[in-house]
């Protein structure tokens, strides 16, 4: 006897009334799931290999097309189980398929060009950009999303615009953080994509500092623009800052004269100085800003891992003497200082 049986029962007897309550669903225990989520993993490679093994042909022969149309058989297997009941197991499983897919697509365009081909980014970009939207998958959209991002970065350092990506990845990131509100029931879609942007937004940063070590910027180390991108995405993102910060006066309707709009407009300004030669610090703290404008823990708490991530490397490269550092460290701490004690007077 099922449950809508033994409510009718119920009801006919006049012990309840009125309609049947929807049923909860079970919740396991985090190590449960986690132990689904592993297995599904398991699964989907073993799974993987299996196929490996048995179409062996695909790797060996150079059709992209059937590579390709593997890949995309994947990712619509994906979806149909991302679309049925939820699972760990099943959930996890699909995303492994996934993955595998994307790997499966992006071998296919690459097969018959060099991976110095700027459009093939750009293509695999904008495929893992419409699966983010697609499958409905929190974990999927967020990993998804990211490399998307990454995809699209290198492909523009592939044209030679260095420090321009970063610049439109704060940008793209602060639009999203900034239209939250606007998010409604969409929630489970923008808020994965919103934080995959974010996390690859700090890696970005992170690799134009460390720029020499990319494999792709061999034959632009002499160009003007590879040399100054961390300096030129700093300037634009702290652009990107301090238009964050006009939003938060507009938006807690403070005038332009009073004392809180000015303390905020010289303080983002000092920041902003400090950036061009703490290169990364303006993509610190646009994320935790963000973060602390709309309350979410994990986005401040990404924003200060990255701010202390840059203060890190900032203080054990070897452009600039120990005492120069020591000084603008110290310049930033009173500047932080004079900050609370303002802040403190005001409230």
């Amino acid at each position: 006897m099922n449950t809508q049986a033994i409510w009718k029962k119920l009801q006919a007897e006049n012990i309840v009334s009125g309609k049947m309550p929807i049923q909860a669903q079970l919740d396991h225990p985090w190590y449960i799931r986690l132990m689904q989520g592993f297995a599904g993993w398991l699964a989907a490679l073993f799974l993987v290999g299996f196929f490996a093994v048995a179409f062996e042909f695909i790797f060996k022969t150079p059709n992209r097309v059937l590579l390709f149309s593997v890949g995309v058989m994947c990712s619509v297997v994906s979806y149909l189980i991302f679309r049925s009941k939820n699972s760990d197991f099943l959930s996890q499983f699909a995303l492994a398929i996934s993955l595998c897919g994307q790997i499966l697509v992006a071998v296919a365009l690459f097969w018959n060009y060099s991976y110095r081909n700027d459009n093939v980014f750009f293509i695999l970009g904008a495929y893992q950009l419409a699966l983010a939207f697609i499958l409905p998958n929190y974990l999927h959209r967020l990993l998804t999303a990211g490399f998307a991002l990454t995809a699209l970065l290198i492909g523009l350092n592939l044209h030679g615009i260095w420090g321009l990506g970063t610049a439109f990845s704060a940008i793209v990131v602060s639009f999203i953080w900034l239209k939250e509100n606007h998010w409604g029931t969409k929630n489970q879609l923008w808020e994965p994509i919103a934080y995959g942007l974010v996390i690859t937004l700090i890696i970005s940063q992170t690799l134009l500092i460390g720029k020499n070590f990319l494999f792709w910027s061999r034959g632009h180390n002499n160009a003007w623009l590879f040399s100054h991108a961390p300096l030129l995405a700093s300037l634009l993102v702290a652009l990107v800052l301090l238009n964050v910060l006009w939003v938060i006066v507009r938006e807690n309707k403070l005038a332009l004269q009073s004392k809180e709009a000015l303390f905020a407009a010289i303080v983002g300004v000092v920041f902003v100085l400090i950036s061009f030669k703490i290169h990364g610090l303006s993509t610190g703290l646009l994320i935790t800003l963000l973060g602390f404008m709309r309350g979410r823990k994990i986005l401040l708490a990404l924003g200060l891992f990255a701010i202390v991530g840059f203060f890190s490397w900032y203080y054990y490269n070897l452009e600039q003497t120990l005492l120069f550092k020591s000084m603008m460290l110290m310049v930033l701490g009173g500047v932080m200082l004079l900050a609370f004690f303002v802040l403190k007077s005001i409230y």
